[in-house]
């Protein structure tokens, strides 16, 4: 389940935090826009950023997805050219979420003309390096407001989309994504205090969901009683928040480890599958459930060495612990906590219920982001699954 844990609004100066979770912004030299810019934030000297510090809420990544809207103006060494246009272009960084994933803007690497625009989505994978995905800036493409859209699925799909079109993803991107560091989310420049990728043009919107639920069961159901059971008996048990979290970060990087065995194409195919899998667990469709078990179990056979399965059966045993496992009313819950069924014709979207206008009301209500910008809806006519087919 998608939830939203920030919705940055850049109106009247500020970095509000709509999203009720208190994830606000601090600005340095950044101001606000003028004229056709009114209602967005202005990146224009060096040092300008947007810091939003860790908080209960954000901090744990896992699968995610992060949205940003702005008007990239792009810069130019013109040393050595006289031609407009045509001198090395400087990178920017658009966001980064510190030690954990970042958005940013640049040639190729190794580019000595460096005249074509890129933009990559990454991530510090399992192995400690900066890995994602990347996609050429069409001609004229910098023009404007765009929406830039970056996400991972937590195990090994990293992608990138462009005004709510996907443009590139890749299942070689290893799980799962890292908690954010010390120095939280920044807008508009690198992390770290260097000053040299730092955005020149306007921001209006950012927005970040994580895959995780917050609390010890999923209530996506709607059904607060059963939920409340849940809860209960898991309290009972002794199973609190922390540790319900402890163990999902182990089941993630469990799934991390047995995902790298396969190459692709064909774990990218075990990647629907999984995920069909999921969906007949929560809607309780054994036959389906049955099938697609012993699909994944055969391709596993061919590709997981029976060592390596018995150390990932060790682990697993190890992580769920006795009382989890001779204690099939705690297994139970948990069952339901993590899998809850859903309701008839679907949950709440990932605006939290509020309709196609977030807080502002409907669709083309609100247009803080210039006006000659399409309306960057961030969840109504664009959502990552299952479109385009196979993305996370």
């Amino acid at each position: 389940m998608k939830k939203v844990i920030l919705h940055q609004r850049y109106v009247r100066g500020r970095a509000w935090d709509v999203s009720g979770n208190g994830n606000h912004g601090v600005l340095t030299d950044v101001v606000p826009g003028t004229g056709v810019f009114d209602g967005s934030l202005s990146f224009n000297l060096n040092r300008s950023r947007i810091d939003t510090l860790p908080s209960a809420t954000l901090g744990e990544m896992g699968g995610f997805r992060f949205s940003l809207t702005c008007n990239w103006i792009p810069v130019r060494d013109h040393r050595g050219t006289t031609q407009p246009g045509q001198g090395r272009l400087l990178p920017v960084m658009l966001a980064e979420g510190d030690a954990s994933f970042r958005l940013h803007i640049g040639p190729r690497p190794g580019d000595t003309t460096a005249l074509d625009a890129f933009v990559y989505a990454e991530i510090l994978d399992a192995g400690g390096a900066w890995r994602g995905v990347e996609h050429a800036m069409t001609a004229g493409g910098s023009n404007g407001w765009r929406r830039f859209d970056m996400g991972h699925d937590g195990i090994a799909t990293c992608w990138l989309a462009l005004d709510g079109h996907v443009v590139a993803q890749s299942s070689g991107v290893p799980g799962p994504v890292r908690p954010l560091g010390s120095r939280g989310l920044v807008v508009g420049h690198q992390a770290a205090a260097q000053d040299d990728l730092t955005l020149r043009g306007h921001v209006s919107e950012a927005w970040l969901w994580i895959d995780k639920p917050d609390p010890p069961v999923n209530d996506c159901c709607g059904d607060s009683g059963a939920v409340a059971e849940v809860e209960s008996l898991l309290r009972q048990k002794g199973w609190d928040l922390a540790k319900v979290k402890s163990v999902q970060r182990g089941m993630v990087d469990l799934v991390s480890q047995w995902r790298r065995h396969f190459p692709d194409p064909v774990g990218h195919s075990l990647d629907q599958t999984s995920r069909s899998l999921h969906q007949s667990l929560q809607q309780q469709q054994w036959t389906d459930f049955g099938n697609l078990a012993r699909q994944v179990l055969h391709t596993s056979q061919q590709y997981v060495s029976q060592d390596d399965c018995n150390a990932m059966g060790a682990q697993m045993m190890g992580l769920l612990g006795d009382d989890v496992l001779f204690d099939p009313e705690l297994y139970q819950a948990l069952f339901r906590g993590f899998l809850c069924h859903p309701p008839p014709g679907g949950g709440k979207g990932d605006d939290g219920g509020k309709g196609e206008g977030g807080e502002g009301g409907g669709k083309g209500g609100r247009r803080p982001w210039g006006a000659d910008a399409s309306v960057p809806e961030p969840d109504l006519d664009y959502d990552p699954p299952p479109n385009p087919e196979g993305a996370p």
